[in-house]
C-alpha cells in the first residue's frame, strides 16, 4: 500500500542574526553565554511547526547468540495490541570426539534432566504467570548453518513432539534457587535462573546415543536439532528476557547415577550441554488489528496528531519541517527537537529508554545519520549519545540538531524528512562530520548489503521488543511536537 512519507513534529531553534542597528534586543536567555558583549547582535527564539505521520517497520533485526532473547506474551495492551515471543535454540556437548557422560557400562540410571536459562529482566507486568510448550525441533528443516542469527520476523522452525508443558511465575524468576549439582557446586544457589525439568526419557536417549553421534557438530545435530519454548497461555501480560550465552546459568544438565571406580558405591554425577554455534531464533510477532496503533497507520490524514512508537519489531514516525529551509542565514545557538509522551494511566508497559532520530534520503532510498550532530567514534564503536539526546528527561524526549539546522540555513543543505523510532539496534548510514556540502547519496550504502567504513550499527535499547510510547504529533493540542 502506498503511504505518505511525512510526519508532524515541532522544532526549536535559537537564532542570532547580525543587524546594522546599534540597539541590542534579547528575547531569550538561552545561549546568551555565547553572545559577545557588543552591540549589533539580536537574539531570537523561534518555534517551527512540524508535520508528522505513522508507519510500520519492515523489521529485519537479528537477535544474535550473545544477546538477550524475549519470551512470553503481552496480549491485552489496549493501545498497541498483542506481542508474542518464542525462543528456538540448540544445546551441544562441551567437546566433541568422545562420549560426554561417564562410560556407558558405568551408568546405572538417569535421575533427571533440567533445562536452565539465565534470566535478565521483564517488560510489562512482573506478576504475569504464563504457560509454555517445550517441543523438540524436527530434523528437517533445521537451523541453517550459513546464518549467524535469524531475523526476528523469519519463519519459525518446524516442531516435532511436545516434550513438556510448564507454568512460569515471572515474579519469582529473580529469586535465589538452591539445588544439588554434584559436578559443579559453584552454582548450587543461584539468583536469576529459570529451571525446567524435562522428561527423564530425554536423558536416557542422550545416554543411549552411540559415540559416533558425538563425533562432531554435524553428527550430533543430525540426531538432535534443538528445542523450542513457545507461549501457550496464562496471564499473558509481560515479556521475560533470557541470555543463552551465559554457560554458568543457561544449560541442559543431565543428572544420573553411576558405579564408582571400585564398582561398589553409586555416585551422583551431572553432565551439562551448552548453547553455541549461532543456532538460535527469537521469533517475535505483533498482532495489531483493530487497535489505535493499527488505525494510526492508515493513510489519508495530512498530519497525525499522535505518533505510535513501538520498539522493534515496531513502528516509526516521520517528521517534516517545511518552513526550516526558509529561515534566514543566522548563527544557531541551539536547535532542539522536542517530543512529549502522551501517557495512558494504569498500564505497566514502560516507555522505551531511548528514542532515535535519523534522516531519510529519498534519492538513495536509505536512512542517514543527522549530519554533524550525530558523531560516531570508530575506536569505541559509540557515538555522542549524551549530547545528541533521545533520553526521556523531565517528561520529554529532546534531540540537539543545531549543526544540522546550521547547514540548512547557511549552506542551503537539504532539509530531510526525519524519522523517530525506538530501535533495539539501528543501521543508519553514517554521514561524516565536517563536510562542506550535502554528503552525496551515491556514497551511502545499506549496512546489510555491503561493508563500508561509513556504515554504523549501534545498540540503543537494552532488549528487543522492550518499550512503547505514544508521542504528541505536530497537530496535537496539548503535547505538540516542535522544533525550537
Amino acid at each position: 500500500m502506498k503511504r505518505k512519507i511525512l510526519a508532524p513534529l515541532s522544532a526549536f531553534a535559537l537564532l542570532i542574526t547580525v543587524y546594522t542597528a546599534c540597539t541590542r534586543i534579547d528575547t531569550t536567555d538561552i545561549g546568551n553565554n555565547l553572545i559577545p558583549v557588543v552591540d549589533n547582535i539580536n537574539t531570537f527564539d523561534t518555534t517551527l511547526e512540524v508535520i508528522t505521520d505513522n508507519f510500520l517497520f519492515d523489521d529485519t533485526s537479528r537477535v544474535f547468540d550473545s544477546e538477550n532473547h524475549a519470551l512470553g506474551v503481552i496480549a491485552n495492551d489496549p493501545v498497541f495490541g498483542k506481542i508474542s515471543a518464542g525462543i528456538y535454540f540448540n544445546f551441544t556437548p562441551l567437546t566433541y570426539g568422545g562420549y560426554p557422560f561417564i562410560t556407558k557400562d558405568s551408568i546405572k540410571a538417569p535421575d533427571s534432566v533440567v533445562l536452565s536459562l539465565d534470566f535478565r529482566n521483564i517488560f510489562g507486568d512482573s506478576l504475569s504467570n504464563q504457560t509454555f510448550q517445550i517441543a523438540e525441533l524436527q530434523s528437517n528443516p533445521g537451523f541453517r548453518d550459513s546464518v549467524r542469527g535469524y531475523r526476528i520476523n523469519d519463519n519459525a522452525l518446524n516442531l516435532g513432539a511436545t516434550i513438556a508443558n510448564v507454568s512460569v511465575d515471572f515474579d519469582r524468576l529473580n529469586e535465589t534457587k538452591v539445588f544439588k549439582n554434584p559436578s559443579d557446586t559453584g552454582i548450587s544457589a543461584v539468583a536469576g535462573m529459570l529451571r525446567i525439568h524435562l522428561p527423564v526419557s530425554l536423558a536416557q536417549r542422550f545416554m543411549d546415543y552411540d559415540t559416533s553421534v558425538y563425533r562432531n557438530d554435524t553428527t550430533f545435530t543430525s540426531a538432535f536439532q534443538g528445542l523450542a519454548i513457545l507461549p501457550t497461555g496464562g496471564s499473558q501480560n509481560a515479556l521475560a528476557y533470557f541470555n543463552l550465552a551465559n554457560v554458568a546459568k543457561t544449560r541442559l544438565t543431565f543428572y544420573y547415577k553411576a558405579k564408582s571406580l571400585n564398582g561398589v558405591v553409586d555416585s551422583a554425577l551431572a553432565t551439562y550441554f551448552t548453547f553455541k554455534n549461532f543456532r538460535n531464533l527469537n521469533k517475535i510477532e505483533r498482532t495489531t488489528s483493530g487497535t489505535e496503533y493499527a488505525n494510526a497507520m492508515t493513510p489519508g490524514t495530512l498530519s497525525d496528531d499522535k505518533l505510535y512508537i513501538a520498539s522493534s519489531p515496531g513502528s516509526y514516525g516521520t517528521i517534516r519541517i517545511p518552513t526550516l529551509p526558509n529561515l534566514p542565514n543566522a548563527v544557531i545557538h541551539r536547535a532542539e527537537l522536542v517530543a512529549t509522551p502522551i501517557h495512558t494511566p494504569g498500564l505497566p508497559y514502560q516507555e522505551p529508554d531511548y528514542l532515535f532520530i535519523d534522516a531519510w534520503d529519498s534519492v538513495a532510498n536509505l536512512p542517514r545519520t543527522i549530519q554533524n550532530d550525530f558523531v560516531f567514534n570508530n575506536s569505541s564503536s559509540s557515538y555522542n549519545q549524551a549530547l545528541f539526546g533521545g533520553y526521556l528527561r523531565n517528561g520529554k524526549y529532546t534531540w540537539d540538531i543545531s549543526r544540522y539546522v546550521q547547514g540548512i540555513v547557511t549552506r542551503k543543505e537539504t532539509s530531510y524528512t526525519l524519522r523517530v523510532y525506538a530501535p533495539y539496534k539501528t543501521a543508519s548510514v553514517y554521514v561524516p562530520t565536517g563536510v562542506a556540502s550535502d554528503y552525496p547519496s551515491s556514497s551511502l550504502i545499506r549496512i546489510d548489503t555491503a561493508a563500508k567504513s561509513n556504515n554504523v550499527l549501534i545498540y540503543l535499547n537494552e532488549n528487543i521488543g522492550f518499550g512503547r510510547t505514544v508521542l504528541g504529533g505536530g497537530t496535537n493540542t496539548t503535547n505538540k511536537m516542535y522544533l525550537r
